[in-house]
């Protein structure tokens, strides 16, 4: 008795103690064991209990939001099987296997290897003289059932368990000995099950809407100019803050092996800073290149050279630090052909691209489902459409209710939501990048639920 209740203390507290946890399981019911018996003196052994309490301890984990181990739940699992005359224990591992709901049903499997063990209370021979100690085998078990969901938190359960092992006893007496073997059990058994990691409000259809995008007034940004002269005009709705620049080269030159900015590139980069003055959410990348003059080192180092360049003026002009990001891409990514000295002069650049961001879709409590921020993802959409080369990081976040673990996931099912609306809608998910960030990073009071409502949200940072 004192190792049941210690095995079954290490599955709860190993259980409880994880991160992963989506749920622990606690049921009783009836257990019919079937034995073989082997008696060399054909003494009556009928007497043997074939049907007694059962109990099941068990713990599922969650490891991972897809994949084989999101739909395949690992579990543990401790049982006790308690006859009149000896009592079968079971400690296994295996797969939990849940169907899906149905009006509230949930059918299940599981299938599992383990290890049983038993102890005998007393002989089922009169006059026994010694038994053998070695009752105890590996095992298997199979097991289906149905889950009734109750509340967020507890499902009733009710299932059949089929168990195979093999543990033989043997008992002798003076003038004989017989052989008891454990082979199987079938029982069956009710309960509940209490989920830690439940997003019950979630239901999301496999297909994202596909929205019409409905036209808004528009600000303008004047690209790159091209290798002709020639500079692009894109709209993006006013929803998302973009700088409104009637004219701006998003690309600044450099003289051969140098990495300060030419002269003719700096009222362009003059603009670029008033853009983030003006824009206070909006961050910028500069991203450093070279032409194929030079070793491929000597290029790397030079390119991140004049992208810190750019970051160093425009943070002389005022602006933080913070919102500046640079990399380095070298001769890897010219834009000209490097034979000529036209061509080479165009490479020797740090390409600018604005990063507008923390574009908010709000969520309902415990929800990753999108609800009436549908236009201002019509806005976002129609953007990526009309810029192919702009990308998206989708930042999920929570309020303060429920855990940290909870709250992450949950963080992350939010920003898939705004994922498979823009992948539902052609924009390509090479583009697009999710980060949940649970309840870490609120925007306004937690306290209230006014505040929490805020916090409930994804954040789109557009990359153009």
């Amino acid at each position: 008795m004192k190792i049941n209740i210690l095995l079954a203390s290490l599955l709860l507290g190993s259980a409880l103690s994880a991160n992963y946890v989506d749920h622990l399981g606690a049921r009783v019911g009836i257990s019919k064991a079937i034995m073989n018996e082997n008696d060399t003196s054909k003494v009556d052994t009928k007497d043997v209990e074939s049907l007694g309490p059962i109990y099941d301890l068990s713990a599922v984990f969650n490891f991972a939001d897809e994949g084989f181990f999101h739909a395949f739940k690992p579990y543990i699992d401790y049982s006790g099987r308690y006859y009149d005359d000896r009592v079968i224990n079971i400690a296994s591992l295996g797969l939990y296997y849940p169907f899906g709901k149905w009006i509230g049903f949930e059918p299940y499997a599981a299938a599992g290897l383990g290890y049983a063990f038993s102890d005998w209370k007393h002989s089922p021979l009169e006059n026994t003289a010694s038994r053998s100690t070695g009752n105890s085998s590996f095992s298997g078990s199979l097991e289906g059932g149905l889950n009734y969901q109750l509340n967020d938190f507890f499902d009733l359960t009710a299932g059949v368990r089929f168990d195979i092992y093999k543990m033989q006893t043997k008992f002798k007496t003076e003038d004989h000995s017989t052989t008891l073997s454990d082979d199987y059990a079938l029982s069956a058994l009710v309960g509940i099950r209490f989920y830690f990691d439940r997003n019950t409000k979630t239901v999301e259809s496999e297909k994202p809407p596909v929205v019409p995008v409905v036209a808004a007034a528009a600000t303008t940004t004047k690209l790159a100019q091209d290798d002709t002269g020639k500079s692009e005009t894109k709209a993006m709705a006013t929803a998302v803050p973009l700088c409104d620049l009637d004219s701006i080269n998003r690309r600044v030159y450099f003289d051969y092996a140098s990495p300060d900015i030419s002269e003719k590139s700096l009222p362009d980069m003059d603009i670029v800073s008033d853009c983030l003055k003006d824009h206070p959410k909006t961050e910028v990348e500069f991203e450093g290149h070279t032409d194929s003059i030079g070793s491929a080192a000597f290029n790397q180092k030079l390119s991140e050279k004049r992208s810190a360049s750019a970051k160093a003026y425009v943070a002389a002009k005022g602006i933080d630090t913070a919102r500046m990001r640079t990399s380095g891409r070298g001769e890897n990514d010219p834009i000209a052909t490097n034979k000529t000295k036209e061509g080479r002069a165009k490479n020797r650049r740090v390409d600018i691209y604005f990063i507008d961001g923390e574009v908010p879709v709000l969520f309902d409590y415990n929800s990753a489902q999108l609800k009436g921020e549908v236009s201002k993802l019509a806005t976002v959409l129609e953007f990526m459409q009309k810029n192919p080369k702009s990308s998206i990081t989708i930042v999920g976040h929570t309020d303060k209710i429920g855990s940290q673990n909870y709250n992450l996931k949950l963080s992350k099912r939010r920003a898939d939501a705004v994922r498979k609306f823009l992948t539902g809608n052609g924009i390509d998910s090479s583009r697009i990048k999710m980060i949940g960030r649970g309840k870490l990073e609120p925007v306004a009071d937690n306290s209230t639920a006014q505040g929490r409502a805020k916090n409930r949200r994804a954040e789109m940072n557009i990359r153009h």
